[in-house]
């Protein structure tokens, strides 16, 4: 029996090594240039902290305990298996964390070793693991934060343990109007591989061809995630990535492009260059995106986003409303190089895509959320599983729903591994083969 008078106390990991140096004293007003994940979950334990301190004791375990908002309680600890051991300890009803695959088995062995409960939030689909997730009896809750993430294991034995909660926007960091667009495209994300700007720097000198006085500012780096990354000569991305990146954006001298600006790493002050900016453009190939928060960020500021028609970007971005999303490199150059001619459609656009993700993502809804689903875990109370589907043609999602219906319907079938399994399996062998050809060949 649980005592309605005690308050719940729930512990949230944050892995956040990468974010030292960092102020993140003011979550309201936006991400202040560190990994859209960790910023997430500060606020969503900020929010409960601020608005349910009389419902939960909230507690954030932290690689870095420096820089986090006055009022909340922060512990120091150097992995999520010592925040486990700690969160038990002290008597914490559930954990809330971010699967690492390194780590998994152990939290999942000394979870089951005690009475916390755990919430995976998949913040990026832990493909590895997701079998010993659903068999764990101690892992209450998988946490997909979009819906595509999601849909892509409806056939799998953890869907029954899913549900979708999105990534918030933050009030600070809705912007109103800026009073007109200029020729700008702003790319706003970490510069790596997975992030996808080689895209856009690919097809940059077409662009300029149409749109002569355009504009490229580039926010964000390399080491955006990890600080001590090394980077190349022009001090964007770590190397071999950076090569690339210089072979599309030198003029014939090797000189950065007068018309591409490397702004860094920046805070509260990007919100001035997205305003702006007639076309922003996350995540160019949607490649690693489970959500996208960079393109909620960039339509929150009146900025229309051009990306692909890929994974989370088809959640936060509403095609045709906020921005387009496009299948191939001749369909993203024509969509960026009309919203640089044509003003009037930038700023409907951006007047549009601001209010999809007010109605969609703020804050007050997505809180709301993590309250119901934190009160049903510690009272033991049913958690129902939505069977929704969108998109059905995407990626199969028709035959994985199917697929699912037939194995709640015929047990033996069960033991069919999820398509999510066969596309590991493939990965896997493609990863080997290459590898192995290597070992062969040099």
């Amino acid at each position: 029996m649980v005592d309605v008078n005690k308050k719940s106390k729930i512990v949230f990991y944050i892995a956040n090594s990468g974010c030292v140096g960092k102020d993140l004293s003011a979550p309201n007003n936006g991400n202040p240039g560190i990994g859209g994940t960790q910023f997430v979950q500060l606020c969503i334990a900020y929010y409960l902290t601020k608005d349910f301190s009389g419902k939960f004791e909230v507690i954030v375990v932290a690689q870095s305990a420096l820089g986090f908002p006055p009022g909340m309680t922060i512990v120091e600890k150097e992995n999520a298996y010592s925040a486990l051991k700690y969160s038990k300890e002290s008597g914490a009803n559930i954990f809330v964390y971010r699967h690492d695959d390194n780590e998994h088995d152990s939290i999942i062995r000394q979870a089951e070793a005690s009475a916390i409960k755990l919430i995976a939030w998949a913040h990026n689909t832990p493909y590895l693991a997701l079998s010993k997730m659903a068999k764990s009896s101690c892992l209450k809750r998988f946490v997909a934060v979009g819906d595509e993430q999601r849909d892509m294991l409806r056939d799998h034995p953890i869907f029954s343990k899913s549900e979708v909660i999105y990534n918030p926007l933050m009030p600070g960091s809705i912007e109103g109007s800026s009073g007109g667009h200029e020729k700008i495209v702003t790319y706003l994300g970490a510069i790596t591989p997975y992030k996808g700007f080689h895209r856009l720097a690919r097809v940059w000198k077409e662009i300029i061809k149409s749109v002569p006085d355009a504009k490229l500012h580039v926010i964000g780096s390399g080491n955006l995630y990890f600080s001590n990354q090394v980077l190349g000569k022009w001090n964007i991305a770590e190397e071999n990535y950076e090569k690339k990146l210089r072979r599309y954006l030198s003029d014939e001298k090797g000189n950065i492009l007068d018309s591409v600006f490397f702004e860094g790493i920046l805070g509260d002050e990007k919100k001035t260059l997205l305003k702006k900016s007639a076309v922003s453009v996350a995540n160019p190939t949607g490649e690693s995106e489970t959500f996208c928060s960079c393109a909620v960020e960039m339509q929150a500021c009146g900025s229309p986003v051009v990306s692909a028609a890929e994974w989370g970007l088809l959640t936060t971005v509403k095609n045709g409303l906020g921005g387009y999303l496009v299948d191939n490199d001749e369909q993203f150059i024509s969509r960026i190089v009309e919203l640089l001619n044509d003003r009037k459609q930038s700023e409907k656009m951006g007047v549009a895509g601001r209010e999809f993700v007010i109605s969609n993502f703020h804050i007050d809804s997505v809180i709301k959320k993590w309250v119901v689903l934190l009160d049903a875990i510690v009272n033991e109370t049913d958690l129902p599983v939505s069977n929704e589907i969108t998109r059905s043609s995407y990626r199969y999602k028709w035959l994985r729903e199917d697929l699912r219906k037939i194995k709640q319907k015929h047990k033996v079938l069960r033991l069919i591994p999820s398509l999510i399994s066969f596309r590991i399996g493939l990965k896997w062998l493609k990863k080997s083969l290459k590898h192995g050809s290597k070992r062969i060949f040099n």
